[in-house]
């Protein structure tokens, strides 16, 4: 299940509105929503805050783990990430999880609205 502070969660304290702000959350529902990419959990990620240009942001290894909450809103809008499909398809849905996500948590049942709580209103 998403963890407390999951960004996909429809379900967060108000005081976390905007949280991500308008244009990362147009850019997650791009890429998560409509495109199916995967999408690793914050809580398994090391963001490294380094000047240089080609190191900033997440760095990812191979210690990441997919985002349940991601998951979840991928599967409710019927477009499951590339390595769900791949997973399904070859019979490893069991070994990966995916039979064990929790479809009924508290994330947004649309982008609209994953973009609109992370909007700041002026």
């Amino acid at each position: 299940k998403p963890c407390k502070d999951c960004p996909f969660r429809a379900d967060l304290p108000s005081h976390l509105k905007g949280w991500l702000g308008k244009p990362r959350a147009e850019q997650i529902s791009i890429d998560v929503l409509k495109h199916g990419a995967n999408f690793p959990c914050h809580k398994t990620t090391t963001h490294s805050n380094k000047g240089d240009e080609n190191r900033s942001g997440y760095l990812y290894t191979e210690k990441e783990s997919q985002c349940a909450g991601a998951a979840i809103m991928q599967i409710k809008a019927d477009n499951p990430s590339q390595w769900m499909q791949i997973a399904s398809r070859l019979g490893m849905a069991y070994e990966l999880g995916l039979d064990q996500l929790e479809l009924n948590s508290p994330v947004f049942d649309t982008p609209e609205n994953f973009i609109k709580f992370h909007t700041l209103e002026d």
